[in-house]
């Protein structure tokens, strides 16, 4: 007895004919997997192990490399074989890597972001102007981690102690930048003081008869 349910349709590849639900005429098209594999699929030979395997022809159209290999890990090593010839070896720890273009002002090459930083430490940065650091108006000079004034770092080398936390030093010339020690006076913070209430006074007194 034949089943009211059911239809009778052609086979989209081999055009067989089959018997298919009512439900399901538009879903099946085929009257065997091997039918559906031949009609969607491709078969195509991996360059790297020689391997048959199918993929869909949808993605053989869009001509992508990576399709034409069995597995990922034939893909990766067709890819290791194509970059070999641009390996870099790192300005910093001299490791060798493919490049991810991880450069950085100087145009240097790096295995990392952190050797990028480390490189960019002292000299080697592109705005490294001799190491000196200006603190109001006077030299700065890094020395075991800690910043110093290098006048009071001329004075205590001539000498020969640190200076006290009373003591000063004074630029005899008023100029912050002329660290001769000809121009460098140590005084207490007194003297110091006065010293400069003075200057001060003479400046007003100037400016007062130049009026």
């Amino acid at each position: 007895m034949k089943d009211r349910r059911s239809v009778v349709k052609n086979c989209k590849y081999c055009g067989n004919e089959m018997s298919v639900f009512k439900s399901r005429y538009s879903h099946h098209s085929y009257c065997s997997k091997e039918c559906k594999i031949r009609d969607t699929k491709v078969e195509l030979k991996c360059p790297e192990c020689g391997k048959t395997h199918g993929e869909p022809k949808s993605k053989t159209k869009e001509n992508r490399i990576r399709i034409y290999y069995c597995s990922y890990s034939c893909y990766f090593k067709y890819k290791n074989k194509k970059y070999e010839d641009r390996m870099s070896e790192c300005q910093m720890c001299g490791k060798t890597f493919r490049p991810k273009n991880i450069k950085n002002k100087t145009g240097k090459r790096f295995c990392s972001c952190e050797c990028s930083i480390k490189y960019q430490v002292g000299e080697n940065n592109p705005s490294w102007k001799g190491g000196t650091i200006f603190s109001n108006g006077y030299k700065v000079v890094k020395i075991d981690k800690k910043y110093k004034y290098v006048h009071q770092k001329i004075m205590e080398d001539n000498i020969g102690r640190k200076i006290s936390k009373g003591e000063v030093v004074h630029h005899v010339d008023g100029n912050k930048l002329n660290n001769n020690i000809d121009n460098l006076l140590l005084l207490r913070k007194e003297e110091h003081d006065k010293l400069h209430r003075l200057e001060r006074r003479e400046r007003r007194n100037k400016s007062t008869r130049a009026v």
